[in-house]
């Protein structure tokens, strides 16, 4: 019997040993598989069916309630809560047709646009705080977290037009849950907070302010902004100086003179501010009645600096018309993806007269006069260097594909165009009407009635012209729409010496402006055919 007493202990042992080293192994097994990413995924993986099935579900409600001449918020959410078992989902329907489905159950959040187009985001609870949260320091800012919070921001400037403040979330003016209480009515209006700042004249713009705002790389959506009067945009008339930082942008904004998606600035006699705009998207579709219209700013100021900030609007107005600014600023990295299109001075990335360097126009540009890929014209002021346009350009006269009008001190170095031009007269390939180009080439085609060149509509000074190409394919065969080719100054080449090694050493040397020499060395063989084989910026 001691034995047996013996081995059952034993037994026990073994039976404990077994039990931690099996719990062990699976701890280090679940470890490995966390580490991995397997079980994350498979979770996303859970979520994404149970997102589509939700969605699916969604979209054969909103089908029958259209057919049953049902689409109203009270049929819709008596319909959603019947299908889901649940009693407080939350809908509202806009004006234009689109509608928002809250499930708090699932925290997912459906947008339908008034397209049919149905889009969704997670949701969390908003937390409900006495105006912005923060101290307004640059360690801690005062943080804005819901569309109220953005409202307390525009309606008490002068609590927070000094401090630094950041964006802790994305927000989305039809989105209910960006909002605290989305539904609630202002007794003197009787209206929703929501049906306020999607209507009517939309939100309030938040004037005067003069810090640091830190967008955080998130999105506000569907931003409503209407107004019949100057100086127009989610910010205006900023104090003696604005930093602008990562923000993405979304919505419509319209106006007559100085309208923009992001940032406007008036005409003042005093001194003007300082501007400097990074890491900015605009998805705005902007509409102006009247001059300097643009994506991302309008601005007359002092120190304007724009640096990796891209337009995907697009952006109508009549006079000084561009995707960045409407011009006067200096602008770094920043590219267009929307269509552009006004009267005189119409410009892909800026309208007239500013420093642009390394940026690209993508978008269709459209105008009567002075109209360019990169830039309307520019007079005493404006080097456009090592920038490019592949978007389709049409005007009238002093037409180009990098810049419709350079004069005087304006230049051209270190660019090339691939898109369209198409004009009456003064048309080129890189400049309609232009002093001073240098080692550019151009590879898009180009028409017009007179004064028409591969390369220039019209030359003022051919010796201020140097190792400027176009290609021997072209349509337009001349490199100049006033005078002959000359070697050296404008020439035609065939695309396989302008895609060879030789070509990139005459691209890269040296040239004159006001008696003062320059070497850019800006161009590389496209080893990787990022642009068809054609020589591309180092």
């Amino acid at each position: 019997m001691k034995i047996l007493k013996d081995k059952r202990g034993i037994s026990l042992i073994v039976l404990v040993i077994t039990i931690i080293l099996i719990i062990i192994i699976s701890g280090a097994i679940i470890l490995s598989l966390n580490s991995s990413g397997i079980i994350e995924r498979a979770h996303k993986a859970v979520d994404s069916f149970n997102e589509g099935a939700e969605k699916e579900r969604l979209q054969v409600i909103l089908s029958s309630a259209y057919k049953e001449n049902m689409l109203t918020e009270s049929g819709i959410k008596e319909a959603v809560d019947r299908e889901f078992g649940i009693n407080n989902s939350k809908v509202k329907m806009f004006d234009d047709g689109a509608i928002t489905i809250l499930l708090e159950n699932s925290k997912r959040e459906y947008y339908v646009d008034s397209k049919g187009q149905m889009s969704v985001t997670s949701v969390s609870k908003i937390r409900d705080t006495e105006g912005l949260s923060g101290a307004g320091t640059e360690a801690n800012p005062y943080k804005i977290n819901s569309i109220e919070d953005l409202v307390e921001f525009s309606a008490n400037i002068d609590t927070y037009k000094t401090s630094y403040v950041e964006l802790s979330r994305d927000l989305d003016f039809r989105s209910i849950s960006s909002y605290i209480e989305y539904d609630k009515v202002n007794e003197e209006t009787g209206k929703t907070l929501m049906d306020t700042l999607t209507s009517g004249e939309g939100f309030n713009p938040i004037r005067g302010y003069n810090k640091t705002f830190d967008g955080k790389n998130h999105t506000i959506s569907n931003l409503y902004i209407n107004r019949d009067n100057d100086v127009v945009a989610l910010f205006t008339s900023p104090g003696s100086s604005i930093n602008m930082n990562n923000l993405i942008l979304k919505g419509e904004v319209s106006g007559n003179n100085n309208v923009a998606g992001i940032l406007a600035q008036g005409y003042m006699s005093t001194t003007w501010p300082n501007v400097f705009v990074r890491n900015c998207k605009s998805y705005v579709n902007v509409t102006g009645t009247g001059s300097c219209v643009s994506g991302i700013s309008s601005l007359y100021a002092g120190d304007v600096k724009y640096t990796n900030c891209s337009n995907y609007g697009t952006i109508k107005g009549i006079n000084s018309v561009g995707g960045i600014d409407w011009g006067r600023a200096d602008i770094s990295g920043c590219n267009n993806y929307g269509q552009i299109k006004g009267e005189t001075n119409v410009g892909g990335i800026s309208a007239q007269g500013s420093s642009i360097y390394n940026c690209a126009n993508f978008g269709e540009v459209e105008g009567t006069g002075y109209v360019g890929g990169i830039q309307g014209g520019s007079a005493n002021v404006g080097v456009i260097e090592r920038c490019y346009n592949k978007g389709n350009i049409k005007g009238t006269n002093n037409v180009g594909g990098i810049e419709g009008w350079c004069w005087r001190a304006g230049r051209i170095v270190c660019a090339y165009n691939s898109g369209s031009v198409n004009g009456t007269s003064y048309t080129g390939g890189i400049v309609g009407w232009g002093i001073t180009i240098s080692n550019c080439y151009n590879i898009g085609q180009v028409s017009g009635l007179s004064n028409v060149g591969a390369v220039a509509g019209y030359v003022e000074n051919i010796n201020s012209y140097s190792n400027t190409y176009y290609l021997n394919t072209l349509t337009c065969n001349k490199a100049f729409g006033n005078t002959a080719d000359v070697d050296g100054k404008g020439q035609s080449i065939s695309p396989s010496d302008l895609k060879g090694a030789s070509i990139i050493a005459t691209l890269n040397a040296s040239h004159s402006h006001n008696d003062v020499d320059y070497t850019d060395n800006c161009w590389k063989l496209d080893t990787n055919n990022e642009n068809n084989g054609y020589p591309i910026f180092k």
